[in-house]
């Protein structure tokens, strides 16, 4: 354990804060020195791709399969911000935790996953199929990295038979009444459109200001009902999934999500904003900016021409600053995620599984035509307070769990042989 600490802290001390428009590369490659003195079999055995400061490693076995196994977890890191208990890159251990930024997101899990092929080279395992791990350098703001590595592996014409990601991850309680904490497993994720607003005319000639206007708006937009809700098939799956954890009645309820449509689509959005988010599109204002979270049933053109409608209405126009698509379903049936199942049962002591829609976007949306089987999920093991810490101050991870996260990617590795 004391090895694991020591490996996870250097890499957290590490700064690799990505910031939007940086092409600076140079901590990046420190951080890529201090993996190959950590993790030297790795870099021994295995091919290494430097992609301007995203990492592609191959693992390829002397049979030359041509099934593949894409592994991911991104090195870059969100701002540190605000007052933490421990400096923000310290690695520092207090009361079972290590705090840092990234140790959540997504260094613990990178580490875990590189700690497990390095352990399983020492066994001296051989896998039958072609393993990569992959680390991009700029995830935290949209960047290119991991589309650079998606690039490299269509131009050697790499068959991916399942991408795994992060995401998803074990919770004590993700919905009231669970009895259990629960593997929740990524099966798919929302889209992101992200908008800029903008005056038509001078707002000094204006009666009203921009937050007025845009008050204005929100209620014009619920009026408009743009957003139509939908349990989809994603929506569906993950509420069965949770729902078998649950006790009767609710188990009962969620299982017929669909057939009980009407008020799945009435209650939910009452719960929280999150709740809502599962089962339609949202839209969120931040000071001159929109985010919508865009589900799949939805019309993109639709809903962009509807809110450019409203708000020329005010004398503001919309600038599509980032879009991204929902991704596509991955099959519960398929051989990546029954795998997931298998090693959750195997490492995790009463632990449950269930599909999970993603809110949030991951690199992994960059392989959506290369792959069908796309999951998102990193074995953290946490709390929901826990959860709440990513992007925020004070994030930390349990440090009693790391072993079962390293653990997770072994046998993931050896039960996919």
């Amino acid at each position: 354990m004391s090895k694991y600490l020591s490996i996870l802290s250097k890499m957290i001390q590490q700064e690799t804060i990505s910031y939007e428009n940086d092409k600076e590369v140079t901590k990046f490659l420190e951080f890529h020195q201090i993996l190959e003195e950590k993790f030297p079999k790795i870099h021994k055995s295995l091919e290494k791709i430097n992609l301007d400061g995203s990492l592609l490693f191959k693992w390829q076995p002397a049979s030359k399969p041509k099934n593949s196994l894409l592994l991911m977890n991104h090195m870059d890191t969100a701002p540190i911000t605000g007052e933490w208990e421990c400096d923000g890159l310290s690695g520092e251990i207090k009361d079972n935790y290590m705090y840092g930024r990234g140790t959540l997101d997504t260094k613990g899990p990178l580490f875990a996953m590189l700690m497990a092929v390095e352990e399983l080279l020492e066994e001296g395992f051989e896998p039958n199929f072609n393993i990569y791990l992959a680390s991009s350098r700029n995830e935290e703001i949209a960047g290119d990295g991991a589309i650079k590595i998606r690039e490299h592996l269509i131009k050697e014409n790499v068959k991916l038979e399942t991408v795994l990601d992060e995401g998803g991850a074990i919770l004590d309680k993700p919905m009231p009444y669970v009895k259990r904490p629960i593997a929740m497993v990524g099966i798919s994720e929302k889209g992101h459109i992200i908008l800029q607003i903008k005056e038509i005319n001078n707002l000094a000639e204006s009666n009203i200001s921009l937050s007025e206007k845009i008050e204005l708006i929100k209620k014009h937009i619920e009026s408009q009902y743009i957003l139509k809700g939908k349990v989809s098939k994603d929506v569906e799956q993950m509420l069965r999934g949770v729902g078998k954890e649950m006790p009767f009645p609710i188990d009962l309820v969620l299982k017929k999500s669909k057939k009980i449509e009407p008020m799945i689509l009435k209650v939910l959005p009452k719960v929280s904003e999150e709740a809502k988010s599962i089962v339609k599109s949202t839209i969120n204002f931040r000071e001159d900016k929109i985010v919508i979270k865009l589900s799949k049933h939805d019309d993109v053109n639709y809903i962009l021409n509807s809110l450019k409608s409203i708000f020329k209405k005010y004398d503001l126009e919309l600038e599509v600053l980032n879009q991204s698509e929902a991704s596509n379903i991955t099959d519960i049936n398929s051989k990546g995620y029954k795998i997931i199942e298998k090693t959750i049962d195997s490492v995790f002591e009463n632990v449950g599984t269930s599909p999970y829609l993603m809110m949030a976007g991951t690199d992994s949306r960059h392989f959506k035509d290369v792959c069908d089987c796309i999951l998102r999920f990193a074995p953290l093991d946490m709390k929901i307070e826990d959860l709440n810490r990513v992007h925020n101050i004070n994030e930390r991870i349990n440090i009693n769990t790391i072993s079962n996260m390293v653990n997770f990617y072994k046998e993931y590795i050896k039960l996919y042989n």
